[in-house]
């Protein structure tokens, strides 16, 4: 069965001088969809009826919220039927792919040496015939996701090219650059910044790179200035990193405005899309929830996306309305920091031998670049259910987490400190957290 929640009452993030005319496109979308086979099959499921002649922004706020399981578990084979009619194979193979991420095995290391087509826009700004591509990815299984998207995609600039996929974590990565001989590298932001940080005084490694591509996790300030800095000598360095989920694309777009104001995380939805905020708190912080427009045969219907963010009203320069905010991941247990993994189980576990009258906690996870070390920080937000004994007891405290907290399989937060791979364990003292029905346990600020 579904976990889908049933419709729920939202903030639409469509300026008001747009509505009436996305009003119009989403009563004509749901006309459309209500024929086409996956949604039969979703609407008996779900027990409700898509009935386009009822249609106001009530309506659409009682429509039920759809997850993941439900394309997986409910209509993929008629998902994948309605998606033959756009009759262009790519688009069944990409939704496949799309469809299935993370629930195959990891692959090994993969190299595609045959020339194939390829229209993907990170290379229409490549005149090469041929282009030579490292991925980045610390799953191969992803990476291997990435290089087949490319592949299949429909063809509007043709190229050879060919991709080599590793692992920054894993080591090689100097002698994949050197032999392999990369026209472009893409991967994620913290792979670059560790990129940068290893090779700075080696940075021959890098002389035939033309383009910079950037994906997936939020840029912070720090990363961005090491990785800048390194690159230097790169014409084409693209670090606009926009919203995107692996099972339906963008959701929200990169702008070099918000990029300057906000410094990170602030997005303008796409225009193919409705982006939607639920259970608001009084903040105006919720979960994220798209509906996917275009095209019909690959649409989504108010998708949870697992994210929390906000929505803000404002011109900005570029001329759209609205801004989203994506804070982090909704239940999120984990966050990798400075090639540690700071789990959310691992703090209770931590805290609760350390005092026993802590009667809530939040966590906050930050990067910063050391002279060209990346060096994680952890910052833990105690609430005591009594009063506390003052300054010492708290350096007490810290010191008890410190040295039972891992961080990693063999070493504890006070072992990466010794290291100087982690600043050491900030304590503040909270009187009361703000009254939310999603309280974010721990998050990574950029």
């Amino acid at each position: 069965m579904s976990n889908a929640i049933s419709g729920e009452k939202s903030v639409i993030l469509v300026p008001q001088n747009l509505m009436e005319k996305k009003k119009e496109e989403l009563k004509q979308f749901l006309t459309e969809i209500k024929e086409l086979d996956f949604w039969k099959s979703y609407s008996e499921h779900k027990n409700f009826i898509i009935d386009p002649e009822k249609f106001s922004l009530e309506y659409w706020q009682s429509l039920p919220l759809s997850s993941k399981e439900d394309f997986i578990k409910m209509g993929l084979k008629e998902r994948i039927r309605d998606a033959f009619k756009i009759n262009t194979p790519d688009v069944i193979f990409n939704l496949i792919l799309r469809a299935t991420s993370g629930t195959i095995g990891s692959t090994n290391p993969v190299l595609f040496l045959n020339p194939v087509i390829n229209s993907s826009n990170v290379f229409d700004k490549m005149k090469e015939d041929s282009v030579r591509v490292l991925t980045m990815q610390r799953s191969y299984m992803m990476g291997l996701r990435s290089a087949l998207l490319n592949i299949i995609k429909c063809m509007r600039k043709k190229a050879a090219f060919e991709t080599l996929i590793v692992n920054p974590g894993l080591g090689g990565i100097s002698s994949a650059l050197k032999e392999y001989s990369a026209d472009m590298i893409v991967g994620l932001p913290q792979s670059f910044a560790k990129l940068a940080a290893e090779f700075y005084d080696r940075r021959e490694i890098i002389k035939n790179v033309k383009k910079i591509k950037m994906n997936g996790d939020f840029l912070n300030k720090d990363h961005a200035s090491l990785i800048t800095d390194f690159f230097s000598g790169v014409k084409d360095l693209d670090m606009g990193i926009d919203y995107a989920m692996t099972e339906f694309g963008k959701v929200g777009t990169w702008c070099k405005y918000l990029a300057k104001r906000y410094h990170g995380n602030a997005y303008h939805p796409g225009r193919f899309f409705l982006a939607e905020i639920v259970d608001a708190d009084p903040d105006g912080y919720g979960e994220i929830i798209v509906t996917k427009i275009i095209p019909r045969q690959l649409s989504l219907l108010r998708y949870c996306t697992g994210d929390i963010g906000k929505g803000i009203f404002e011109t900005c320069e570029c001329g759209a309305g609205v801004t989203l905010f994506l804070i982090g991941r909704k239940n999120f247990d984990y966050i990798k920091c400075a090639g540690a993994l700071v789990v959310r189980k691992e703090i209770e576990r931590a805290i609760s031998i350390a005092a026993e009258d802590i009667e809530e906690w939040r966590g906050e996870v930050r990067e910063h670049v050391r002279g060209r070390e990346i060096v994680g920080e952890l910052v833990l937000k105690l609430k005591f259910e009594s009063g506390h004994g003052g300054y010492n007891e708290m350096v007490s405290i810290g010191d008890r987490i410190s040295e039972n907290l891992f961080l990693t399989p063999a070493e504890t937060l006070k072992d990466l400190v010794d290291k100087k791979k982690f600043f050491p364990l900030k304590i503040e003292l909270i009187k009361k957290f703000p009254d939310s029905p999603k309280k974010i346990m721990l998050r990574k600020i950029i």
